[in-house]
């Protein structure tokens, strides 16, 4: 909740280990070998090819809309970015488009609601034009109202500028590693230079 009455949700899409361990299936992300893929980290994760696993995540989202959040941010819309990577089955669809299946999915499932729908890329993928889990800012403009990175001063104006250039209606939001100058950490909480 920030200082102007506005409730947010964040949803951390496919890094959910839980949800993928608990339907291998129909849920959870494979290796080639056909068994579940573990990351660098020991993780698993949902598969963005698998209907029930977008199902999954979209259910979750509605029901945010329906609790009355204003905004919904998504982190890890992607597939995983450290392990044996080419151990992946990533299906007949490349990520990008299996991640923007997904986004479609569910900007179509939000209509009835004024829910604002903020992305989290990496400012990396922003400069590059795709993150390394295979998400594009080019399909990532083409659902989300905001897209937001974690950044720091002068970067923060060029990823304003990128993703300015690639819409111009999608609005960058900075997740700043330091305060700005003038500010104080209770007021940046409050959303308040007050």
């Amino acid at each position: 909740v920030s200082g102007t009455d506005r409730a947010a949700a964040r949803i951390v899409c496919f890094a959910d280990p839980k949800a993928a361990n608990s339907d291998v299936e129909g849920l959870g992300l494979k290796n080639t070998g056909g068994f579940i893929f573990y990351d660098g980290a020991n993780r698993q994760w949902l598969d963005p090819a698998k209907e029930a696993a977008r199902s999954y995540i979209i259910q979750l989202a509605v029901e945010c809309a329906q609790m009355g959040f204003d905004e919904i941010i998504l982190s890890a819309v992607s597939y995983p970015t450290e392990g044996k990577l080419h151990k992946i089955a990533y299906g007949e669809r490349s990520q990008d488009e299996n991640l923007g299946l997904f986004l479609k999915e569910l900007t179509d499932a939000l209509k009835p609601y004024e829910v604002t729908l903020t992305l989290e890329m990496s400012a990396e993928g922003i400069l590059l034009g795709k993150d390394d889990g295979g998400l594009t800012l080019e399909t990532a403009v083409k659902y989300a109202h905001r897209i937001c990175a974690v950044t720091q001063g002068e970067e923060a104006e060029n990823l304003t500028t990128i993703v300015g250039r690639c819409s111009e209606t999608v609005e960058f939001v900075p997740i700043l590693t330091q305060l700005p100058f003038g500010y104080e950490e209770s007021a940046i909480l409050a959303g308040t230079n007050e």
